[in-house]
């Protein structure tokens, strides 16, 4: 789901939810899509909203290899006996994985307010990077959490309402709690509120990130910190089964980007989870009161969104029994998968597996071609012929994408991304349609016995796949990917190429302006071929 990446405003999108009318694109102040609905059940904790405060129980230890961070501060309502047990609302502290701690003192005062509204509100702690590396951190929480459950009875709590928060390195830590726990699992919960916690960490650069996994290049694929750092990312394990996720980010974050939360919700909704909520805060930086105060009723959103998600939880599986400082069993996980790349559905591309015949007859692929390699290609005609991969192609090997594929009528599959073009119709190659909008029973062009003849698309799906490439070619030919022709941009692109390319490379490449070239055909975001 992408419409919160082009709506000129501020917005709140569920999974799944669809534009109501009266949602106006227009509004300065911008709108509320598809925000959970209030559940019918009721309890007595939730009719109030002036609970009193009551005891508060700090450094309550639940692990005690280090005990001064494995350690909580509990925040009860004054609950009279007899009421129904309330509600459990967990923060995880920020602190770029290496500081803060469960104190009064770094209680974050947007979910303090929620005692009020009959919740036990929890701060937890855990052992910092400098103690212990990852997975220490997220092996704490998820020993709290249990802690908790285990515990729940003696603060008249209910284990199978929690909700779990947390701000920046916490945001990270609970949104991982949500998506490596499933639904079995002893410490899964009822809902995750993500402040602007980094969706994956398989990025070269920030302390932080290093500091945490104790390796210095998450972001370099081959390596054994970047399968780390794959393994620590909340996207690695999402899938449809995850609990409700509530994401908050401001769109001036320069320690955050936004996009972790705009693409993590669209990789819950594309793994078809019902309930998924992005607000995205307009001026709003890396603070979580900004966030709220910049929104449209943001406070007023974020504790509904809490009390409701309480008051419909259906988690009923917790771990039962007494006693504090258990090891949490290791929950069912799926394999590492490495996290989508930041728009990289827009890239008109193929994976890295992609083949191609090189001039001489030999296949290759997709990923070995270099600037100057001549590959098989068509003609705007339709005939045969070979075409030169110009220093305007793409190569980003380390990237990971969504694809759509095609398989046809002869038996060949193509896999590329949904923006990609290739030529449609009666007749090769004038007419070009993207991938996304190619439909079962459409002619496409294949090669086949060194010819261009036409076939039917049989079927239509989706991957997901490793790599970006996209062989841009000097004479404006149609490159042969996987015995398909295909284009490596619009019509009008490919014109251009087939009339002024040439020249042009080697113009820029006499006067030492082939990078400036580059950035100003495709932008200074895309990553070239060598």
């Amino acid at each position: 789901m992408l419409l919160h990446r082009l709506l000129p405003f501020s917005v709140v999108l569920s999974a799944g939810a669809q534009v109501a009318p009266s949602c106006n694109s227009t509004a300065s102040q911008g709108c509320v899509v598809g925000a959970a609905a209030s559940c019918a059940a009721s309890f007595s904790w939730s009719s109030r909203t002036d609970w009193a405060s009551g005891p508060i129980s700090e450094n309550v230890v639940y692990k005690s290899d280090v005990p001064t961070q494995q350690a909580m501060t509990i925040y009860q309502t004054a609950a009279q006996s007899g009421a129904d047990p309330v509600p459990i609302l967990v923060f995880v502290h920020g602190g770029g994985w290496s500081g803060k701690d469960h104190t009064p003192e770094h209680m974050n005062d947007n979910f303090l307010p929620l005692v009020a509204k009959g919740f036990l509100v929890v701060s937890l702690g855990y052992r910092l990077s400098g103690t212990a590396k990852y997975p220490a951190a997220i092996d704490d929480v998820e020993a709290g959490i249990l802690w908790l459950k285990n515990n729940a009875a003696t603060y008249n709590a209910d284990p199978t309402k929690m909700i779990v928060g947390g701000t920046s390195a916490g945001g990270h830590l609970a949104s991982l709690l949500g998506t490596r726990n499933g639904p079995t699992s002893p410490v899964r919960v009822s809902g995750i509120v993500n402040f602007y916690g980094a969706a994956w960490l398989n990025v070269n650069g920030g302390d932080g990130i290093t500091g945490l996994l104790g390796c210095t290049t998450p972001g370099t694929p081959g390596t054994a910190c970047y399968d780390l750092a794959i393994s620590a990312s909340p996207t690695t394990y999402v899938d449809g089964t995850d609990p409700p996720f509530l994401h908050l980010h401001g769109d001036m974050d320069t320690t955050a980007p936004y996009t972790f939360s705009t693409t993590f919700h669209d990789l819950l909704a594309g793994s078809g989870h019902p309930d998924s909520t992005v607000i995205l805060s307009p001026g709003a930086g890396h603070a979580s009161n900004v966030v709220l105060n910049r929104y449209p009723n943001g406070r007023q959103i974020f504790e509904d969104w809490i009390v409701n998600h309480a008051k419909c939880a259906n988690n009923t599986f917790f771990a039962s029994g007494g006693g504090g400082g258990e090891t949490v069993p290791s929950p069912a996980r799926p394999p590492p998968a490495p996290p989508l790349s930041v728009g990289a559905e827009s890239n008109p591309c193929f994976p890295s597996a992609a083949m191609v015949v090189r001039a001489n007859g030999t296949s290759s692929r997709v990923d070995a071609l270099k600037e100057g390699d001549q590959i098989v290609a068509a003609t705007a005609d339709g005939a045969l012929t070979t075409d030169t991969v110009s220093l305007l192609s793409i190569a980003k090997p380390e990237a990971h994408a969504p694809f759509a594929v095609l398989t046809t009528s002869t038996n060949h599959t193509l896999t590329l991304t949904a923006e990609h073009h290739l030529p449609i119709g009666a007749a090769c190659c004038s007419i070009l349609k993207k991938a996304k909008d190619v439909v079962v029973g459409e002619m496409v062009w294949v090669v086949s016995a060194n010819a261009a003849i036409a076939a039917t698309v049989s079927s239509t799906g989706a991957t997901k796949g490793a790599g970006l490439h996209s062989p841009v070619l000097t004479n404006g030919g149609f490159p042969v990917v996987d015995g398909v022709i295909t284009s490596f941009d619009s019509m009008e692109k490919v014109t251009l190429a087939k009339h002024g390319l040439a020249p042009l490379l080697t113009a820029c490449k006499a006067t030492g302006t082939c990078a400036n070239f580059r950035e100003l055909f495709l932008g200074n975001d895309k990553e070239y071929i060598s």
